[in-house]
This record gives C-alpha cells, sequence and structure tokens, in this order.
C-alpha cells in the first residue's frame, strides 16, 4: 500500500519537478542554446571582423612594399617605365612631388646613366583606419645603384608611408624618410707618410 501511494505522490507532482524528465531536458537544451550563441557570435566576429581587417592589413601591407619598390627603383634607359611605375602607385600630395620633379631626376639620371634597383628588406603596417580608408606602414629597402665606370653602392632605406584607399585601391599620398645608412665599405685610406723632420735652423753669420 505504502508503494502505492508514493507511486501515486509522484505521478501527481508536475514533471518539470521529476529529475530524468522535462527539466533535464530544458537544461541540455538551454545549454545548446548559450553554446549554439556563443559559437554564432564567434564565428560572425571572425567572419565579418577579424577576416576583413587581417584582409585590409594585407592589402595595405602588399601596397606598402610595391609603392616603396616603384619610387625608389630606376632605369636610365628606360625612364618612362620607371615614372609609369610610381603614378601607379601615388597620389595627391606624393604624385604632385614627383610630377614637380620629374624634369630635374630625368636629366640627372640621364646625365650620369644611373640606374636604381630596390627590394624590401622588411615592411609593417602601423596604422589602419578601414572606416576612413586610411594607414600608415613603415618599410625598410635595400636600394642598389649603378653607375658606369663607378662601383656600385648599396644603402638601406627606411621610409614612413601614408596610404588612402581609392576605388579599393591603396596608394601612397605622403612618403617621409627616416633613415638613409651606406652599406658600403669605407674607402681605404693610404698608409701614413712618415713624418719628415724638420731641419734644425741655420743660425745667421755675424758680419766682422
Amino acid at each position: 500500500m505504502l508503494k502505492k501511494m508514493k507511486s501515486s505522490r509522484l505521478a501527481a507532482a508536475p514533471r518539470w519537478l521529476l529529475p530524468g524528465t522535462a527539466a533535464l531536458a530544458a537544461a541540455v537544451a538551454l545549454v545548446a542554446l548559450v553554446l549554439a550563441v556563443w559559437f554564432g557570435q564567434s564565428w560572425w566576429h571572425a567572419r565579418f571582423s577579424e577576416r576583413p581587417a587581417a584582409q585590409a592589413r594585407e592589402e595595405v601591407l602588399d601596397a606598402a612594399r610595391q609603392t616603396a619598390v616603384n619610387i625608389s627603383s630606376y632605369d636610365s634607359a628606360n625612364l618612362d617605365a620607371s615614372f609609369a611605375n610610381i603614378d601607379s602607385s601615388v597620389m595627391g600630395d606624393l604624385a604632385q612631388q614627383f610630377k614637380d620633379n620629374r624634369e630635374a631626376l630625368s636629366q640627372a639620371l640621364a646625365q650620369q646613366q644611373a640606374s636604381s634597383h630596390a627590394t624590401v628588406a622588411s615592411a609593417a603596417v602601423v596604422e589602419l583606419n578601414r572606416d576612413e580608408g586610411t594607414a600608415k606602414a613603415v618599410v625598410v629597402m635595400r636600394q642598389v645603384t649603378t653607375r658606369p665606370g663607378q662601383p656600385d653602392t648599396t644603402a638601406l632605406l627606411t621610409s614612413l608611408l601614408t596610404l588612402e584607399e581609392v576605388d579599393g585601391v591603396w596608394k601612397a599620398s605622403e612618403a617621409q624618410p627616416l633613415g638613409n645608412t651606406s652599406l658600403d665599405p669605407p674607402p681605404q685610406q693610404a698608409p701614413d707618410q712618415p713624418a719628415v723632420p724638420e731641419q734644425p735652423a741655420v743660425p745667421e753669420q755675424g758680419g766682422n
């Protein structure tokens, strides 16, 4: 009789109070919902926030590298191609500076028959504002300059580039030099010549 009474009481109790029934299912459903929301937010953040930011940073870095190469490389035998490369990478005030100095630079390069080839040693994005479409990057270049009849010269050039995004393309609007270090060995000096000893002064002869 006692067992029947307990069974009837349990049967009469609300199902959410009974262990292993709807209460447990609701708890599992709640945990699943929380996990789904958390994973959903993480996926959304990675998909629509982190990934575009990383992609924009890579685009800025690629543009900064190419711009630094273009504005630091010249071929006196084909200056039109050299300036075309520069024009494709610059805008605004920086483009105007190259335009204003193009004739003088062309004459100097043609007269010296000088050519320079630049490669990127290192580069890093130091500032990025995707909303305003602006960025800054530091680029270290290794520039080798050749002239007929002269030894090649090598320098390490460091610049801070300000870039702006126009129609999905990043271009440099400012280039600020930060340093220029020669990598050439110091010129050899001729060995010191031994000092010539001074001759003693000859005393004057007194007249008689």
